[in-house]
């Protein structure tokens, strides 16, 4: 099945769409991780990195000679500041040119062209540049499976995890409130082990939903990010 899709965006949005895609992919992050620690939807995320999922008969327009997709200006997801400050949290030891453009851009709005593909699972999204005249100019390349892995070692179990993370909760550490991410760090400086972010996520829910014994209360404020505080 294939999807092709044209908008308008900002070259630099576009590079760091990018960029944090591939970070995430070469150290094993899925989506539910990213989205834990930025304490965000993940389809949202999963909208940003994939633009053809917003495509619903109510948003896009579709020529019907073509079977092209477009979607109005200024509509397409996009990672906004927070969520950047966000992401360099979670990838803290990696430099930040593999985040943000190494370089300056030539181009500051860009009209391109994504064509989606997803073949017996496989997943594969091509972003194409269109040129004053039409031309198209191959820009990125986004499908998990060619990309190098250098996978993080993540603790995937959910005992351990809340084993080591007891000592935190019986500590003044709590005291006060912590986002996630903080929690994330925070366990990985303490324990030199790096727990999977949704692991922890499951591991903190124990800790919010017990009736007996060290517990946490889980903190959200209207507007304000999610945080773990001390019952």
């Amino acid at each position: 099945m294939q999807t092709v899709l044209i908008y308008n965006v900002y070259a630099i949005d576009l590079e760091i769409i990018y960029n944090i895609w591939r970070r995430r992919v070469t150290l094993g992050f899925w989506i539910a991780d990213m989205a834990f620690l930025m304490d965000e939807v993940p389809l949202h995320l999963k909208e940003i990195e994939n633009p053809t999922l917003k495509i619903t008969s109510k948003t896009v327009f579709k020529d019907l000679e073509t079977g092209i997709y477009s979607l109005p200006q200024r509509s397409i997801p996009v990672y906004d500041l927070d969520q950047i400050n966000f992401v360099r949290h979670i990838f803290h030891d990696q430099p930040l040119w593999r985040i943000l453009p190494a370089k300056a851009l030539t181009e500051d709005e860009i009209t391109v062209k994504v064509t989606y593909t997803n073949n017996k699972g496989k997943h594969q999204l091509l972003i194409e540049k269109i040129g004053f005249y039409g031309e198209l100019k191959k820009m990125y390349i986004m499908d998990e499976a060619v990309v190098p892995k250098n996978a993080v070692k993540f603790i995937t179990d959910t005992e351990k995890v809340k084993s080591l993370l007891l000592p935190m909760v019986n500590s003044p550490y709590f005291d006060t409130p912590k986002l996630a991410v903080e929690i994330y760090r925070d366990f990985i400086d303490l324990h030199h082990a790096t727990p999977q972010p949704v692991i922890l996520g499951e591991a903190l829910g124990f800790y919010t939903s017990r009736h007996k014994g060290p517990k946490l209360k889980r903190l959200k404020s209207k507007g304000e990010y999610t945080t773990y505080g001390r019952a």
